[in-house]
This record gives structure tokens, C-alpha cells and sequence, in this order.
């Protein structure tokens, strides 16, 4: 399972300092207009509440034609065999001679986001009587820098991209997905979770595997073990052949969750869940064996330690390790 760790260093440099504290009254009920001095993750953070709606001035024009179902599939294509660099080239043709919409601003969106490119090249630009959140020209202005000065994103980034569509009217779960895991890319990952939950129904109905996947590493990246269990599940049951290694994965990454927060119970827990599913794999019984060590519970973990020994290969370099703590274990008495 792939798990969106950390923010990118290009986004890191772009927020570094940016984090500030702001206290808004705003009625739930009541969307406000887009203020004119915001952060970035402060906005953010209203839009994901619903309750921040874009100026009329903010909104795209797309041309109302029909899109042609067969560059769109072209691109699909692409954007299925992670070709970013091909989808773009095919967003760019399609682009020349239709001109931009909302469907091909979201697949240039998922080709942006593959390749890393969140916020793009952003860049502090002078915009006289420029308001947060609007798009003047070809750029997106996203966080107040000082008086009539923004950073702003252009065309060539997720963010630009996925904003437009939204903006379009691209009222799609797979949109609305992507907008959380920009989020999680944004080092935001509560709101990625609140803004995937608000979606939830509508992204659930038609998720692949993969799309399980994101949606467990935002849960968990933002401290809802529940959460993520609760998608890991759903996961594991729409693919029955990698169902127990689905699960027994996730039950160690729930061990790693919880000994992070220096909850050793809760971790000897999961481990042991993963190992009913993985009986034979020597790491898991060393891990837990090493677990239990700590606990000072020295009867499982020489049970274990054992365990590792006789599954694990002859030259794994963690045998002499084993061998030494066995011999000096109270409860080590017997061979391996």
C-alpha cells in the first residue's frame, strides 16, 4: 500500500512560516465570500467546511461544447499506465483546439499530481486589487504575501488544475478524492480526512482498491486509527485472493501507529492479529518477540524468539542477536 508520508520538499519551502492561527465567526448555515486576507491553510481549511464559497470573479469560463469521448479516453489511458508526462502532452493538444474544460482541468490535475507538482512553480507576483483564491490570467493566487502581493500557481499544477474543475462544476467523487489527497501533499492531513468524509458516500460507491488505499493513509495520517481500519476492511474485501496479507499489512502499520504514541499494549495487539494471518514469517515472530521482551514478558517472547529461529534463514543476520538474548532469558530453558 502506497502511504503519502511527508509534505513535498517544494511544498515544505512554500508554507515554511505560513502557519497561522486565525479566528473566523462564521454561522455553519452561511457560506461566506472569499476574503481578501487569508492564508493559504487557512482557507483551505474553510473551503473543506463548506463554508467558503469562490467570488463570481474567481470562476472559470469553460466553452460549453461536447467533449469528445475519444481524446478523453486517450488521456484516461495514459493517466491508467502513469504516463503523466504523455497525458499532459495529450491535455495540451486537446487544449489547443477546444480550449480548456472542466473534465480535461481534472485529468491535467491527476497527470500534475503524479508527477509531484502540487503547487508547481509557484512564484510572488505584484496583483493590484487581487483577492485570495481568485484567478487573474494564467495564475491562481493562493496566499496574501503582503499588500497587492500573492504567491501564485499557474496552469502547470494540481492545484490550478483541480481548482478549475472544481470551479467548472466537476462535481465527480474521483475529483473530490484527489482534492483530499492534495490536502495530505499540503501537510494537512485532518482536513484531507474531513474533506474525503464529506465525499464519503459518493467516493465509496465506485472505489477501486487504490482508491481505498488513499483514503486509509489519509485516516491514518490524521490520527483516525478507526477510520483506517474501517477502509483497510472494505479494501481486503474487494480483493479475496490478497485478502489476509491485506489485512495482517495493515495490522502492522497499526503496531507502528500505536508504538509511536508509546502505546506498547495496543501494539503487541495488532502485531499478534497480523501473525494469526502470518504464522510462518520470521520478522513478525521476531518482532514480536522483540515486543514482548520489552514488556519484560519473557515466556512469549522466548516462545517467539524460538519461533523466529526455526523459520528464519540460517545466515539472517539477527540470529546471533536472538541466540545471545535466549541464553540470558529467564524463561529461554529448552532448545530452539
Amino acid at each position: 500500500m502506497r502511504t503519502e508520508k511527508s509534505c513535498t520538499p517544494q511544498v515544505s519551502a512554500i508554507f515554511k512560516g505560513s502557519r497561522r492561527c486565525l479566528r473566523l465567526k462564521c454561522s455553519p448555515q452561511q457560506p461566506q465570500a472569499w476574503p481578501t486576507s487569508l492564508s493559504l491553510l487557512a482557507t483551505l481549511a474553510l473551503l473543506a467546511a463548506g463554508r467558503l464559497t469562490f467570488p463570481a470573479a474567481a470562476q472559470s469560463t469553460h466553452p460549453s461544447l461536447p467533449e469528445d469521448a475519444q481524446p478523453l479516453a486517450h488521456i484516461d489511458a495514459k493517466l491508467a499506465q502513469r504516463h503523466w508526462a504523455a497525458a499532459l502532452a495529450l491535455v495540451r493538444d486537446f487544449e489547443r483546439e477546444h480550449g480548456p474544460t472542466p473534465a480535461v482541468d481534472f485529468r491535467a490535475a491527476q497527470a500534475w499530481f503524479g508527477l509531484g507538482q502540487i503547487l508547481g512553480k509557484s512564484t510572488v507576483r505584484q496583483i493590484t486589487n487581487g483577492r485570495l483564491g481568485q484567478f487573474s490570467g494564467d495564475f491562481l493566487l493562493v496566499e496574501q504575501r503582503g499588500p497587492d502581493r500573492f504567491l501564485c500557481c499557474t496552469k502547470d499544477s494540481a492545484w490550478f488544475r483541480l481548482r478549475r474543475a472544481l470551479d467548472g462544476g466537476f462535481d465527480q467523487p474521483a475529483a473530490h478524492l484527489l482534492h483530499a489527497r492534495l490536502w495530505l501533499a499540503l501537510c494537512k492531513p485532518e482536513l484531507a480526512l474531513a474533506l474525503a468524509k464529506a465525499h464519503e458516500t459518493a467516493i465509496l460507491a465506485d472505489a477501486q482498491p487504490t482508491d481505498l488505499d488513499a483514503l486509509a493513509d489519509i485516516a491514518l495520517q490524521a490520527g483516525a486509527p478507526d477510520d483506517y481500519l474501517r477502509y483497510i476492511r472494505l479494501r481486503a474485501a474487494r480483493d479475496p485472493q490478497e485478502h489476509d496479507q491485506t489485512l495482517a499489512k495493515a495490522y502492522l502499520s497499526l503496531a507502528d501507529y500505536y508504538a509511536q504514541r508509546g502505546d506498547h499494549d495496543l501494539e503487541r495487539e495488532f502485531c499478534y492479529r497480523a501473525a494469526r494471518l502470518r504464522p510462518d514469517d520470521p520478522a513478525l515472530a521476531l518482532r514480536l518477540a522483540d515486543a514482548e521482551w520489552l514488556a519484560q514478558h519473557y515466556e512469549p517472547a522466548a516462545r517467539h524468539y524460538r519461533q523466529y529461529l526455526l523459520h528464519s534463514p540460517p545466515q539472517d543476520t539477527e540470529r546471533q542477536r536472538v541466540l545471545e538474548r535466549l541464553a540470558t532469558t529467564p524463561a529461554a530453558s529448552g532448545a530452539p
